[in-house]
């Protein structure tokens, strides 16, 4: 990210991108969208526990720039 770029952007113009809970915890509290992808230690095995709490759900990062075009 550009230094002071994070100070100009809307919490509706972050994403962040993680395959954790934790990942999905800390976009929601930042008011951020979450992204969960399905490549991290538990693999697809993880879409249930994650996609309560995820906007949109992706098994690897190559479906990202579609995901984030959905948003």
């Amino acid at each position: 990210m550009i230094p002071g770029m994070a100070a100009s952007l809307s919490r509706d113009e972050v994403v962040l991108v993680g395959d954790t809970l934790h990942d999905m915890h800390a976009a929601k509290n930042a008011g951020a969208r979450a992204v969960a992808v399905l490549t991290g230690v538990h693999g697809k095995a993880a879409r249930p526990l994650l996609q309560g709490h995820a906007d949109i759900v992706i098994d690897t990062l190559d479906e990202l720039d579609a995901a984030l075009m959905a948003l």
